[in-house]
């Protein structure tokens, strides 16, 4: 949570690469590129509040969380698994994710993804194309 002029939910992962904007938690929705996304009351019992998302196809749930704080050591253990773990998705093949104005683009074991409101597309890369896609649309540039 994050408290502005209300208390906003915010979303600082990779997760779905569809939450971009707070999310008030009281009331109202916020839209995206590629969903809106609102804050209802949860209904387990360990839960305040359940983060949903309308993609088109109507309300899902997303994440249920509760506006209880917690100390910074509470989140040790999922860090250290997903910077060690051999099964983490985050130590294995090198994987990039970068928002876009209209979505999101993403690149893993040589497969390129790109995800806006028109849809999604796929498409293997050549190892010369995997570093030209490095730099763009990433950002990012490998040194000779």
């Amino acid at each position: 949570l994050v408290h502005l002029d209300q208390p906003y939910v915010v979303d600082v992962g990779l997760g779905t690469g569809k939450l971009r904007q707070p999310v008030p938690l009281e009331t109202g929705t916020a839209s995206g590129p590629l969903a809106d996304w609102r804050v209802v009351e949860s209904d387990r019992p360990e839960e305040t509040h359940l983060l949903e998302y309308d993609d088109g196809e109507g309300w899902n749930g997303r994440y249920v969380c509760t506006a209880k704080g917690v100390p910074l050591s509470y989140f040790r253990a999922a860090n250290d698994y997903l910077q060690a773990a051999a099964e983490s998705p985050f130590t294995g093949d090198p994987f990039l994710s970068i928002a876009t104005e209209a979505g999101y683009v993403s690149c893993s074991d040589r497969t390129l993804r790109c995800v806006d409101s028109d849809g999604e597309g796929e498409r293997s890369l050549s190892d010369a194309e995997w570093y030209d896609h490095l730099e763009a649309p990433f950002g990012l540039s490998v040194g000779e």
